[in-house]
Formats: C-alpha cells, structure tokens, sequence
C-alpha cells in the first residue's frame, strides 16, 4: 500500500475528491483531515494552553512551544518546530530549487511555492470573500482582505502612529521613515535590487517584450491583468475612490491615499540626510537627486540629453525622438510618429466625437489623459518646485524643462546652423525655418504658419480677443508671455543681467540685443547692399532706403 501512495507523487494521480471544495488528495487519510477545516472540528487539545487543532501533527509541533524542544539550524541557528519544517528550511542555504515552472521556467524551493505561483499564469482564484465575493489567489490575501471589513489593524507604528492591516505591511511602512530600504533580491539582468521578491518578479518582466493583457479599446498591451483593469478606467472615466474632506475622486486607490496627505498633513517619507519630510516617496526621490545629489537608480542614460531610464527598451523608444525615425504613420493625415501610443493618441483627432470635456473651463479633449494634465492648470495644488528659485509646478516634465533656464543646458541641437535648444518642441518649430514648411493656414486671410501655436496667435489679431488682463492697469493682451513682460513694468522686476556689466533687463529679449554691444556680432545683413546691423530696429530702417531700389550689389 505505500509502495502504491508513492507511486502516486511521481503519476500525480489523486483519487480523493472533496465533495465541498472538490480538491483531490492521493490518500484517503489526507481528505480526511482535509474534511475538518469545512467541519471546524478540532478534536487534539493543549493540555498547557488548551488551544485546540484538527490534526495531531499541529499539536505535536505546538506543544514544541512549551517544551522548549526545537530543531536547530547548523549554519544561522535558526529553530523550528519540526524535522520537516528544518529539511525544508536547510535548502535556502543550499539554494536547491527541484520545482520549476513549465510557463516561465521560474524555479522554486518547495512545491507548495510553485502551486502559488502557478496561479498567476491560471489567473486561478479559489478564495472568496463571502461578504463582497472579491476573489483571491492566496488564502494570506483573503486573510488580509478581512480586515478591510472589520476595520482591524493590529499593527502600529511608533514614528507616526499609522495602523497596518498585516506585519508585512508594517515592516514596509517602516522603511519609508528612512527613506532608504534594506535589498535583498537583486535582478541577474541589470543588478538592480529590491526588498521584496515579489517587487523583483515584476521587475524581470521589464527585461522581455511579452505583454500579452491588451486592451480592447485602444490596443494597449500590458505584462499584468490587473494593469489593464486600471488602464480601462482612462477610457470609462471611472473614478470609485472618493477623498471625504473635499469629493475629489480618483481612478487609484494610491493617488486617494497622497490626496489624504494634503488634507491630514502626513509626511511618512523623511530624507535621510537633512531629516526634510514629504507626503510621497517621488517627491523624496527628487529631492536627494537634486539637493543631496545622490545616484540615480536608473541605469540607462540618453546620450544625448543625459535622460535616464529603467530600462533599455525605454531607452530605446526615447532615442527615436531626437532622430527623424518616425516608423508609425496615420492613415488619414499621414503624419508619421515615433511612439505607436502618440498615433493612437492622434487617430481620435479625426474622429469626429470629442468625449472629455474639462468641468471648469469646458474645453473638450480626445484623451482622458490630455485632459488629466490640463485639469493640473485649474488646481492650485503644485507639488514639483525648483530648488534654485522655488517656482512651483504641476508637472514634473514642467520642473525639468525649467530647471534647464538655471543651468542653461540645451542639449537639442539643429544640425542645419548648429543653434541649440532647451526643449525638443523649440527645435521641431526651428527646423521648419529652414526647410520652410508652414502647413497651417489661417482660414481668413490665407498667410501660413510654421506652428499650430502661432496660427492660433495670429488668429487673435482678427478676433480682436485679448484674454489676458494686468490687474493692476487693465490693459489686455493677446498673449500670456505679453502680459508676464508688461507686468515687470509695475514690479519694476528685471530678472535678466549681464554677466558683463551687470545692466539688467525686463526681457530676455533685451538681454540678447544688448550683449551684442560687447560681442560686436551684427546678425542682419543686407541682401542688397551686404552692410550688417546689430539690431533689427535698424535694419528695418535701412531696408528703408532700399525701397524702390532695384536689388543690384552698392558700389
């Protein structure tokens, strides 16, 4: 007979069927003991604590507790409670792993950790929670889960008196006061580490281009299903996590929580250098980068803008924007990308519903996200701010650009006349000076435009609209960068000054015309008559004298 239950681990045949949960065991003995965990019978008692257990094993390695006799460890002197508990535990120094995944190939050191992960690629679910029905693929997650219903939190912190649902949370909760954490699994592609293993298992799968959950919408594809149900949301307007103090609503149950932070005034994440506190790790990230100018994690740096990125398939995907490769092309308009998800992006401009409308100034967008990052201009809360001059900003990519205005980094280069620019938009609007592209033209008087941003500035000039008014002398502008200028002329604020003589200007502008009385450097020149002008105030008035003129070479 047990030459037979033998046999059964190598055929995995199990002839035992539970007729409540219908898992099979290879022994009958096993289902029986299987049996009491629907019965709840627990017929082996503690003499010492009278805790009570339904299989004489468990009281057996329970009563270990109060007897003292363990099963010690040779090499880290570890105890358990039972001899199998010390085979089992002798191969984490081994590193022996005998069961392997026949999916992903992932080894594993005991069976019962390949079962469980087996479930990620099943996407099997057999723990259910009886009061909501969610589904779970552990019976920890169930566990852990129960404890949303009944409000338990048993774990407290000391440092800011947060409660946690489960210790591994706790332990987790706790590295955010120090702003750094202990890793422990490092990633045998690029030696990044990590402190959990969960976190690194996910991590690898930024090494390989499988994706395989699409969503059926815009055919975005994503390496985990729980990725496309958050995703899906962009494209429902769902927003179910709801802030109790103001009604804001959010499609992350993560943004909710640093949403909270502004209202309770939470700083859980402390840097580690000046002690300075912030309301989310990104921030604290920031931070350390900038003023304490510690290493960035990111590996893969851009040769050309010194970007860095976590992997080099992102890498790979920026690079394509400081080169003409554009390999996605419209079928409508025939505009080319370089990013696949910018075409989708740009395909819902011909279509002829506009489905997100902004609620405080109703302007209408084709994509939730264009419309997320225009809310940020209506909100008054800014979180990103220059460390030099302490200007504020929605955006980090917002922050970054400006930053370049302190450092004068101008890392995209025309390769036309060499000028270089702090932004890559600057330089797409550049080169159409040269090639003399002007694709947008004004429907009313037909003159054409390198950019969509001055024809719409151009149109104003037929409009007569003058949006933006100084609140000091009411005076209105067509233009918001007229009305930052004008306003320097009540603040009498000069930011721009010469290195050289120490003369300061309202606008930039002035600046660059005045540095060319040191320069000597007379950029107009005259087709006509080849004379050069430092200014172009004076070189208008020279053309002048050329009016009338037949264009042959002074004498």
């Amino acid at each position: 007979m047990n030459m037979i239950y033998h046999m059964r681990t190598h055929t995995g045949e199990k002839p035992y069927k539970c007729e409540v949960c219908e898992k099979r065991f290879s022994q009958q003995s096993n289902l029986k003991g299987h049996m009491k965990t629907h019965t709840g019978e627990k017929p082996y008692k503690c003499e010492v604590c009278e805790t009570r257990f339904s299989h004489k094993s468990s009281l057996t390695n329970h009563s270990n507790l109060h007897t003292g006799e363990f099963h010690k460890c040779d090499i880290c002197q570890k105890r358990l409670m039972s001899k199998n508990s010390l085979v089992n535990h002798l191969k984490i120094h081994t590193g022996e792993k005998p069961y392997k995944c026949d999916i992903c190939e992932w080894r594993f050191t005991f069976k019962s950790d390949l079962k469980k992960h087996s479930r990620v690629h099943t996407d099997e679910k057999p723990y259910k929670c009886k009061l909501c029905h969610k589904m779970f693929r552990h019976k920890t997650g169930l566990v852990y889960h129960m404890k949303s219903h009944t409000g338990e939190k048993p774990y407290k912190c000391e440092v800011c008196e947060k409660r946690l649902t489960s210790k591994a949370g706790f332990n987790i909760h706790m590295k955010s006061h120090t702003g750094h954490s202990e890793a422990l699994y490092t990633c045998d592609v690029c030696e990044k580490s990590f402190n959990k293993k969960s976190t690194l298992y996910n991590h690898r799968k930024t090494h390989t281009d499988k994706k395989p959950y699409k969503c059926e919408v815009c055919q975005k594809c994503f390496r985990e299903k729980s990725h496309v149900t958050k995703h899906m949301m962009i494209h429902s307007g769902e927003k179910p996590y709801q802030c109790e103090a103001c009604d804001k609503r959010f499609g992350h149950k993560e943004s909710l929580t640093n949403h909270m932070r502004l209202h309770t005034g939470e700083k859980p994440y402390k840097c580690d250098v000046c002690e300075k506190r912030f309301t989310n790790l990104k921030s604290l990230t920031h931070h350390q980068l900038s003023y304490h100018k510690k290493a960035d994690p990111k590996n893969y740096k851009c040769n050309v803008c010194e970007r860095r990125f976590n992997t080099e398939r992102g890498l790979n995907k920026h690079k394509q924007l400081h080169t003409e490769i554009k390999p996605h092309k419209c079928d409508v308009c025939e505009e080319q990308f370089s990013a696949k998800y910018n075409l989708i992006c740009h395909m819902k401009t011909h279509e002829a519903k506009k489905s997100y409308k902004c609620e405080v100034c109703e302007k209408i967008f084709n994509n939730c996200n264009v419309l997320w990052k225009h809310m940020s201009i209506h909100s008054e809360e800014k979180q990103y701010q220059c460390h030099l001059c302490a200007k504020r900003f929605n955006q980090n990519v917002h922050l970054q650009t400006h930053i370049r205005t302190h450092s004068g980094e101008k890392p995209y280069k025309c390769d036309v006349c060499d000028k270089r620019f702090s932004q890559l938009g600057n330089l797409q609007s550049h080169t159409k000076v040269h090639t003399g592209e002007k694709p947008y033209k004004c429907e009313v008087c037909e003159n054409r435009f390198s950019s969509k941003s001055c024809l719409n500035n151009h149109i104003k000039l037929h409009t007569g609209e003058k949006s933006f008014k100084c609140e000091v002398c009411e005076r209105t502008f067509r233009q918001k960068p007229h009305l930052t200028n004008h306003m320097r002329a009540h603040t009498g604020e000069k930011p721009y000054k010469c290195d050289l003589c120490e003369t300061r200007f309202t606008r930039k502008d002035g600046l660059t015309s005045h540095m060319r009385t040191h320069t000597r450097e007379k950029p107009y020149k005259c087709e006509t008559c080849e004379k050069c002008f430092r200014f172009r105030s004076d070189f208008k008035k020279h053309m002048r004298t050329h009016a009338g003129e037949k264009h042959d070479k002074c004498m």
